[in-house]
Order: structure tokens, then C-alpha cells, then sequence
């Protein structure tokens, strides 16, 4: 597969507002946002490996965390909501979450060292976050990428932290984040789109489907489609990137590209992703700090 030829992006308008939660205190090791399809206002996230395997529900015209009523009382003393429990669920390194036809699929893939075997999706019917203290995930689904051989990897570009889904193709994808070779600390220019096999055994190992590359991307750590299925945000620890969907086809990095440079100081490690409306995003940090992103779209060629 011929990779993107190494052209600058054109500049993307966008404006970050911090967003204040008048209780962050559980919103730790964030890594992953989506918006609710079922839910308006609601927005899921979780925590980072090590965390346990919990949702978050933000509701965002209150600006708190949503959690079922009859369960107040047990934190007027001002103690937080620990969050939705996936019982029987393990949080290894889960990395990004997203929403296909009423499901949410959790990225079970994080990967740093390049030698994991385990890689895969919880799925699970979407909660209602005002009635649901803990659910059962209803499957999980292994997967793997066919072009690995050697477990560390020679070239350390089997790591992902993006999900995002595309109702358009009934699909789901990841985008991988790459290291240089024996270097956790180290991340090098390029990013892999994989497809994820919905119709994969749930029992048995599915191999991914390389669909596209980009050659620029450095450190990919959340990804999302609009709500209109018009453009893809791509998320880098100091990037902001937006692409429009492809004409034809699956090759969303291939196409035109929209970059904004990220204050590093102040979003750091921003590792979550998600769109409130067509022209809003919000994002996220591992400190649970939260930002609204108003864009300018592009125009692009009809």
C-alpha cells in the first residue's frame, strides 16, 4: 500500500474553552470519550490500564457525572461516583471507546511494548446511565494484526489508541500509534487505519484488514466521526487533525488533512476524543481535564 506523500496540511480553525465538571474527582487516567446516540447530552468515558473496568457517564448540561437517583444518598457527603461496573470485565489497557447501533465497544489493544496476544473489543448493549449501576459486556472480540510475526514486533507499529465507528459502512476501525523499536518513551511519524472484523469469531483470534497510512501523524491517541459522517478528528498528544470522508471508499487518511497545533502545556497528554454537535468537539486529558473545541470547517469540493 503506497503511503500519503509527506504534504503540510492545511491550517484548521479551531478554539479550546476549558470545560469545568463540578465533580472531576473519578474522572482519572481518562483515555477515551464518545457521545451517546441514545442518551443527548451524555457523553461515556473510562479510565487508562490499571483502572478499574468502569464507564463514566458525563452529562453535560449539568456538567457532572450521571449516575441513578436512588443512589444520591449515598454521596451527599461528597464522595464521587465510581462508575457503571462491567462485571466479569478486565481492564488491561483499554484505550478508546465507541458507539455503533446502539452498542459501545471498548478498544481492549493497547499495546506499548508491541507483545500482546490479547488484543480485542468488549461490547455491550449502551447502558442507561440513570438506572444501570454495573452490566455484564455481552461478548468480547479477539483480534490481531496479520502483519505481526514476532511478539515484540521488529517494528513497534502495533500499538492503538484510536476507535472511532462508521454507520455508513457498518464498521468499526482503530488507528495505530508507533514507537521506535524497544523505546516506550520514544513515538516516530506514522499511523496504520485497520478495520475491525464485526462478523469475527468470538472465540478465536480475527485478523485486522489494513485499509490506510499516513506517513505525518505522530502519536495517534483518539479518534472520532462526526455526526454527520462528514469529517474524521484524529487526535496526536500535540495535533489536532480533521479529514473529510473519502469520495469513495474507506482511505480516510489518503485524502485532504486539516491540522491545529496543541498548546503541549496546558492539554498534555490529551488521550480522548469525542464531537457534542457537527462543529463542537470535546477533548480530554489523562488528568481529567476537559476542553470544548469550537471548529471552523473547511470547505472542501463538492
Amino acid at each position: 500500500m503506497k503511503a500519503r506523500a509527506p504534504d503540510r496540511a492545511a491550517p484548521l480553525n479551531a478554539t479550546l474553552t476549558p470545560l469545568r465538571l463540578s465533580d472531576p474527582a473519578r474522572i482519572e487516567e481518562l483515555s477515551g470519550l464518545t457521545a451517546s446516540a441514545t442518551y443527548p447530552g451524555v457523553v461515556w468515558g473510562h479510565g487508562d490500564s490499571g483502572q478499574p473496568p468502569v464507564l463514566w457517564a458525563l452529562d453535560l448540561e449539568r456538567g457532572a457525572l450521571a449516575f441513578p437517583p436512588y443512589l444520591a444518598k449515598e454521596f451527599d457527603d461528597g464522595a464521587s461516583w465510581p462508575g457503571l461496573t462491567l462485571e466479569g470485565a478486565s481492564n488491561i489497557d483499554w484505550e478508546d471507546l465507541t458507539s455503533l447501533n446502539g452498542w459501545l465497544y471498548l478498544g481492549e489493544f493497547g499495546n506499548n511494548g508491541n507483545a500482546r496476544r490479547d488484543l480485542g473489543l468488549w461490547a455491550l448493549p449502551e447502558p442507561n446511565p440513570w438506572a444501570t449501576e454495573r452490566q455484564r459486556p455481552a461478548f468480547f472480540l479477539p483480534f490481531h494484526y496479520p502483519e505481526q510475526q514476532r511478539f515484540p514486533a521488529e517494528a513497534w507499529e502495533f500499538d492503538a489508541e484510536a476507535l472511532f465507528a462508521d454507520p455508513e459502512h457498518n464498521a468499526l476501525y482503530l488507528i495505530t500509534k508507533h514507537r521506535k523499536a524497544g523505546d516506550v518513551r520514544r513515538f516516530i511519524p506514522g499511523a496504520k487505519l485497520y478495520r475491525i472484523p464485526l462478523d469475527g469469531s468470538r472465540t478465536e483470534s480475527t485478523a485486522l484488514t489494513l485499509i490506510d497510512q499516513h506517513d505525518e501523524m505522530t502519536a495517534v491517541t483518539a479518534a472520532e466521526l462526526s455526526p454527520s459522517g462528514a469529517w474524521l478528528a484524529v487526535l496526536t498528544y500535540r495535533t489536532l487533525w480533521l479529514f473529510p470522508r473519502p469520495v469513495a471508499g474507506e482511505r480516510w487518511l489518503s485524502g485532504p488533512a486539516y491540522s491545529r497545533p496543541l498548546p503541549f502545556l496546558e492539554t498534555r497528554q490529551a488521550e480522548a476524543l469525542s464531537w457534542r454537535d457537527d462543529t463542537t468537539l470535546l477533548l480530554g486529558n489523562e488528568e481529567g481535564r476537559l476542553w470544548t473545541v469550537a471548529l471552523t470547517l473547511p470547505k472542501t469540493e463538492p
